[in-house]
């Protein structure tokens, strides 16, 4: 459980401060990336809190955090996808949405075995 939430506040802090050269690298052209960079960077500080919630919560408050976490990286991937989709992200956003389904399915390995 504190090893996912370290990991969301890392992987968060990182979107926050390298936005536009992730963009790049996923294939967003230069000017394109730096117009949308914003949106990383907010997406950015959402896991950072989401990480830094599951550190600093309870036992009780913690399967909180972790659900909210779980929806925001099915919307994640489920949004990611759809860009890709219709052409409106690079393919290579898919790599997005298949790393926003494994913090999902970490969310929800996590769960289980806190509720036993």
């Amino acid at each position: 459980m504190r090893l996912l939430g370290a990991a969301r506040l890392g992987l968060g802090l990182g979107l926050v401060a390298g936005a536009q050269p992730l963009l790049q690298l996923l294939g967003t052209d230069r000017r394109s990336a730096a117009a949308v960079a914003w949106g990383v960077r907010m997406a950015g500080a959402r896991d950072a809190a989401l990480g830094a919630g599951v550190l600093t919560a309870g036992r009780g408050d913690v399967t909180r955090w972790l659900v909210a976490g779980l929806f925001c990286d099915a919307a994640d991937a489920a949004f990611l996808a759809q860009a890709a989709r219709r052409g409106a992200a690079p393919l290579p956003a898919l790599a997005g949405a298949g790393a926003a389904l494994g913090g999902a399915a970490a969310g929800v390995l996590t769960l289980r075995a806190i509720r036993g």
